[in-house]
């Protein structure tokens, strides 16, 4: 800047010279950075007060990668989620659940009480055998081997294979679907021969002679499903057959094509509620099993227009001992008086069997009737033919 004589005569001796800018580049663009960081970490903390310990939690996720922020949505139906093809995917509102019996502690155990076998098993009356499966009308011969279609006159899979059942007026109804059969051969042939032709029977699809094991339980009158592997719900790798969300959609659908080829005559697929249902290829596997006639019976996921869907109100697993495997049984029992249907997924164990057979013996008097789990679907008591 040109000397300025005034300016200097006026200046009082000692004061400096004002400067020509009052604030440099970098002074301003400091206070621009902390005003925006104040403002995030304003933000960050309002986010986290409106949490519990519980939710902040459940915002780190470990595995084996070390730790990771995980940010966990509302379910689909609050965030107007697609499945493929845009189809939009819902969660089933949950109706208020009756009173409940709460499970109880486990007691000591009574060294002098016999515990319960298979051979120990009640007989039960010899049923009606189903017809044999596949049937060529609703069969389509491909790479993964034969796999139920929707007839040329429309007849669905599920319908023609389920077991016939007349549903009585003001009978509530109670399913029960013993899993994860086929592995063990005494545990599969209780299940078969020892159990009412209403017990629905589901197979894993890793175990061997499965057109075997299927076909004895259709002849003893058992409708059949198949167990569907997937990831999550404790899972870490559901095998070589196994649906995960990690994989490409068509190596999933590859799989579902094999694990259903493995059992004919199944009407559907058990599947365990998972990450893997609540997913996009949750979404497609019902898209499938509907475009090929079958059923659903799981929780999760629900995809409009997919295939019907039998939700899981209980699970009696291999470790209950005796008490808890009878709260569980008449939870379901209060479930279906409350909502006229449930259905109930055992895991085969010498007590579960044995405990399933002394309930199923005493849900008559309570006005309840078991029923194959086709009958829970709408319109499942009618029965097509080929």
């Amino acid at each position: 800047m040109p000397f300025d004589e005034d300016d200097r005569i006026a200046r009082p001796i000692g004061v400096g010279r004002p400067s020509g800018r009052l604030l440099g580049m970098r002074q301003i663009l400091t206070i621009l950075l902390i005003l925006a960081l104040g403002s995030v970490l304003g933000t960050g903390a309002y986010f986290l007060s409106t949490l519990d310990l519980d939710q902040i939690i459940g915002l780190m996720d470990v595995s084996d990668h070390g730790p990771r922020l995980v940010l966990r949505l509302p379910p689909p139906s609050q965030q107007g989620a697609t499945g493929p093809a845009g189809a939009e995917v819902r969660h089933a509102p949950a109706p208020p659940p009756p009173k409940l019996v709460a499970i109880p502690a486990m007691p000591q155990a009574d060294l002098g009480e016999k515990a319960p076998s298979y051979t120990a098993l009640p007989a039960v009356p010899s049923a009606a055998p189903l017809v044999a499966a596949p049937i060529k009308a609703v069969s389509e011969t491909t790479p993964a081997g034969v796999l139920p279609q929707i007839g040329p006159n429309g007849q669905i899979p599920w319908r023609v294979y389920a077991r016939p059942f007349a549903i009585k007026p003001n009978r509530k109804l109670v399913a029960i679907v013993v899993t994860g059969l086929g592995l063990d051969r005494t545990a599969t042939e209780a299940a078969i021969y020892r159990l009412p032709a209403d017990v629905t029977l589901a197979f894993d699809p890793y175990s061997r002679d499965l057109v075997h094991w299927a076909a004895k339980a259709r002849k003893a009158g058992h409708e059949i499903l198949v167990d569907l592997p997937m990831s999550g719900g404790g899972v870490r790798d559901p095998g070589a057959l196994g649906l995960r969300t990690d994989l490409p959609e068509g190596v999933d659908n590859r799989r579902l094509r094999a694990v259903l080829a493995r059992v004919p005559g199944a009407i559907g697929v058990l599947a365990p509620e998972s990450a893997f249902t609540g997913s996009a290829q949750g979404a497609m596997v019902q898209k499938v099993l509907a475009k090929r006639g079958l059923i659903y019976v799981g929780n999760g996921a629900l995809v409009q227009g997919a295939a019907p869907v039998v939700p899981v109100a209980e699970i009696v697993g291999h470790d209950l001992w005796k008490g808890a495997i009878a709260a569980r049984l008449a939870n379901t029992a209060a479930l279906a008086k409350s909502y006229g249907g449930a259905t109930v997924v055992v895991q085969p164990s010498p007590i579960a069997l044995d405990q399933l057979a002394a309930w199923l013996r005493e849900l008559s008097s309570q006005g309840i009737t078991p029923a194959p789990v086709s009958a829970l679907v709408a319109s499942g008591s009618k029965k097509e033919k080929p």
